[in-house]
């Protein structure tokens, strides 16, 4: 594998470059990264943007909102992040459970109705 600054550009028999560095990774796992996409983080990632538990096993990215709730407003969510940027990259989906609640309020357990 070539890595050149933090990207990998080259995967398979590759010949060295003179001067280039070679690590020996015989038996060990190179990756650039692991999704996680089943955490509950939403608020965690406020409350510690380093997300020391995560980057520690070797997560880059994280998805939130994946169990039918979300951070609601996103917008609001999406600034708070910005404002104090977490160590992964996030994904926020909009959860199901926060839309039906915003539409039907505080009555969303009982069968939607076309109004």
């Amino acid at each position: 594998m070539r890595i050149e600054g933090d990207t990998i550009t080259g995967v398979g028999a590759i010949t060295p470059r003179p001067g280039e560095a070679i690590v020996d990774g015989t038996g060990l796992v190179l990756a650039p990264g692991f999704i996680d996409i089943h955490n509950h983080s939403t608020d965690g990632l406020l409350k510690e943007p380093a997300s020391t538990t995560q980057v520690s096993q070797g997560i880059t990215t994280l998805a939130v909102g994946q169990d039918g709730s979300s951070p609601w407003p996103l917008p609001g969510y999406f600034e708070q992040l910005r404002a104090n940027p977490p160590a992964v990259n996030v994904v926020v989906l909009a959860g199901h459970a926060t839309i039906r609640q915003q539409v039907m309020g505080s009555d969303y357990k009982r069968h939607a109705r076309a109004a």
